[in-house]
């Protein structure tokens, strides 16, 4: 008898490892056994032990990235992982493997295609990394929480990225706004779990531009938020200040526009919830992911995106919030547009093909 049925590998950022808790805990809930694999002292270690997920300790090396010289000498390392990889997947005898990206992902890849189990992998941006561009070769199923990623590749379905449930049953009962636009405009500022010192001042720099008519709730992360909550309240602004908000539902449901960075899960929840948002991408992430990934919102109408090194960055995000405040029926617009684009069935239609791939039924595609 296998150890599990499922084993899911995801690790590195929370864009990574949440999607795969939401279908994991789904899994489970059905009966499935399920394993995960990750880092040592990882977020991933640290979500499996919070929800009792059997996870298993594996170091990988960062195989891309470097000079050449380094990508030259990590075939051996990487090569030595797969060949642990081979015993351990020879133990556990899972029957599918789940990749959500991170570059631990590919050895576990690698080894599972050459041992010829079933290998699905779930990308959540619209430009694939490195670790799923790579896998998406061998892969059976390729998931992708945009239509044109991967659009060129048979295996490749669109699924939509998976949210977590409690997020999708806020989102799905809230209805967009058409009316009834408040002053103050609620606004709800999210730099990422771990903030970001530089989107933290731009965003400060914009209330500083603009009067009284907002109402602020600004996540900025651990080490600006002293500094951030000084700036507000030295220019009497009615702003709240914390370094990290738990509960993301309550913080959607509360605001009427969200400036966030731009990656693939924040994306996927403004659209549960029909936030219009002001993005400013991360340009520090791998391959520019976010940019592309909010320009895809900008041709959809529903976001504005201006970059971080951008000189009047600041004046741009005080004039977009100025803009909508003073014309709602375009706020409104926006609010009818974002809710179209969401997928609520985004979790139902990975957790169907996890399935569909163990047991050998057929996929049956939920309706677009």
């Amino acid at each position: 008898m296998p150890k599990c049925d499922y084993l899911i590998v995801a690790g590195g950022t929370g864009g990574h490892v949440f999607p795969a808790l939401s279908v994991a805990l789904d899994l489970i809930y059905i009966g499935y056994r399920v394993c995960w694999l990750g880092q040592a002292g990882s977020l991933e270690e640290k979500v499996a032990a919070e929800h009792k997920i059997k996870f298993i300790v594996r170091k990988s090396p960062s195989w891309y990235g470097g000079s050449f010289l380094k990508k030259a000498f990590i075939f051996m390392p990487l090569f030595i992982s797969i060949y642990n990889m081979w015993f351990e997947l020879k133990q556990l005898n899972p029957k599918v493997i789940v990749g959500f990206g991170g570059h631990i992902t590919v050895p576990v890849g690698l080894c599972a295609w050459l041992q010829r189990r079933k290998l699905l992998i779930q990308e959540q941006n619209l430009i694939p990394g490195k670790a799923n561009k790579l896998l998406s070769i061998f892969a059976d199923k390729v998931m992708t929480g945009y239509k044109d990623t991967f659009f060129n590749k048979k295996n490749a379905i669109y699924t939509g990225n998976p949210l977590r449930r409690d997020i999708l049953a806020a989102g799905k009962k809230l209805p967009p706004k058409t009316s009834d636009l408040a002053s103050p405009m609620k606004v709800l500022i999210l730099g990422g779990s771990g903030g970001s010192a530089a989107m933290n001042h731009i965003i400060a720099d914009a209330f500083d531009n603009i009067g009284q008519d907002f109402k602020i709730w600004h996540q900025t992360g651990k080490k600006n938020k002293d500094e951030i909550g000084e700036r507000y309240a030295i220019s009497d602004k009615d702003a709240y200040v914390e370094s990290f908000i738990d509960d993301m539902a309550r913080a959607y449901e509360w605001a009427d526009v969200v400036i966030s960075r731009a990656g693939a899960l924040t994306i996927s929840e403004l659209l549960a919830f029909s936030k219009p948002s002001i993005l400013i991408p991360n340009p520090r992430c791998a391959n520019n992911h976010q940019l592309y990934n909010a320009l895809y919102l900008v041709d959809q109408g529903v976001a504005s995106c201006t970059l971080e090194d951008t000189p009047n960055v600041s004046t741009e995000i005080a004039g977009k919030l100025m803009y909508w405040f003073a014309n709602p029926q375009e706020y409104y617009k926006v609010c009818g547009a974002a809710k179209s684009l969401a997928r609520f069935d985004a979790v139902d239609r990975v957790v169907s093909l996890c399935i569909s791939a163990h047991d050998g039924s057929d996929y049956v595609k939920a309706s677009d």
